[in-house]
């Protein structure tokens, strides 16, 4: 199984764990909160794996990489936009990310994508500075 192969079947799989983790909040609030960090989730993944797919520092995101990392990027602006001090559950271990690191690491990532993955950082940076 290639590495392009195990990303598809685990980034699904994933998001999929993290929703049936996350419904709902433990306080009795309506889970938007933690709902709004399993979008968060989910767009870091996906920026995280489009990038690995690309590898190396001069690799470009595919066509069918770069129109998920544009959404994902739109989505972590809007997130972090909306709620700075967000918590982001990526996995057990690491149950509360601050949207801050999330971005900071999503910006990295991303900057080793091409020119098309550094115009996104640069989206990115500029969406979550503040006004």
């Amino acid at each position: 199984m290639s590495r392009l192969d195990t990303r598809v079947i685990l980034v699904p799989a994933l998001v999929m764990a993290l929703a049936a983790a996350g419904c709902g909040g433990s306080d009795g609030s309506d889970g938007s909160s933690s709902k709004a960090g399993l979008v968060a989730a989910r767009s870091s993944v996906e920026i995280q794996a489009g990038c690995g797919v690309v590898g190396g520092k001069q690799a470009k995101l595919t066509d069918s990489t770069y129109p998920v990392v544009v959404d994902d990027v739109g989505t972590l602006i809007s997130s972090y936009q909306k709620n700075p001090d967000l918590k982001v559950p990526l996995d057990r271990e690491r149950p509360d990310v601050p949207i801050q690191k999330i971005v900071k690491d999503a910006i990295a990532a991303l900057n080793r994508c091409g020119p098309d993955g550094r115009q996104q950082a640069r989206r990115l940076q500029r969406g979550v500075a503040p006004r």
